[in-house]
């Protein structure tokens, strides 16, 4: 990857824009493409740092995106849940664009860290099925060794098309290509499958019971 060339790329583009501004990309646009490379190289603070220079009264789809992301990084999973149902809420025909459709994975990785299975594998179910007719593949690959546990719960649990069946494969294979741990043992498959199988108030009877209620 290279991400060095990546920063310095954006960061003319900022500079270039900020002298004269081409109406194509709005400052905003700049700074979240930005930010999200420092995510993808670790730095995490200079992504933050760069969030404070946008006024808060702005709400811009990928600053919300990326927000979100660093909630997920730091363990803030209610946090990141609570403001990527509210960017599906607020912008939902553009949700379905390849680079937004990020959106619903980060929302599922959200779920999933929180033991909200059920939710989890639902959310990267309508990702999937939105993502095979046009073989979106490169927003389920970004993120591809922490949902592969939930993709393999979508081919496990939930009734798919041919069509989407064959393009979930396809990520897996193409993410064991890379390298990517993918395959989960067969007690926590097992154990994660029984999870996505119930529903939320189900689980939550279950855990009142154990407790002795």
């Amino acid at each position: 990857d290279q991400k060095n060339e990546a920063l310095a790329t954006i960061q003319t583009a900022r500079a270039l824009n900020e002298r004269r501004p081409a109406g194509v990309w709005t400052s905003e646009d700049i700074i979240a493409y930005e930010a999200r490379i420092h995510l993808r190289s670790e730095r995490l603070n200079k992504a933050e740092e760069l969030l404070t220079e946008v006024p808060t009264t702005i709400e811009h789809h990928l600053l919300l995106q990326v927000q979100a992301e660093i909630f997920l990084k730091k363990g803030q999973f209610q946090e990141a849940e609570e403001l990527l149902w509210n960017l599906i809420d607020k912008f939902p025909s553009m949700i379905v664009i390849e680079p937004l459709q990020e959106v619903r994975i980060l929302l599922s990785l959200a779920l999933f860290q929180q033991h909200k299975i059920n939710q989890s594998v639902q959310v990267m179910t309508g990702a999937i099925r939105l993502s095979a007719p046009e073989q979106f593949i490169r927003p389920f690959l970004s993120w591809g060794g922490e949902c592969a546990p939930i993709l393999l719960l979508v081919l496990e649990t939930q009734s798919l098309s041919s069509e989407a069946e064959q393009f979930t494969n396809k990520i897996l294979k193409t993410l064991t290509l890379m390298g990517k741990p993918i395959q989960p043992s067969n007690v926590e498959l097992e154990k994660l499958s029984t999870s996505a199988s119930i529903s939320m108030r189900e689980r939550e009877i279950l855990i009142l019971l154990s407790e002795g209620y």
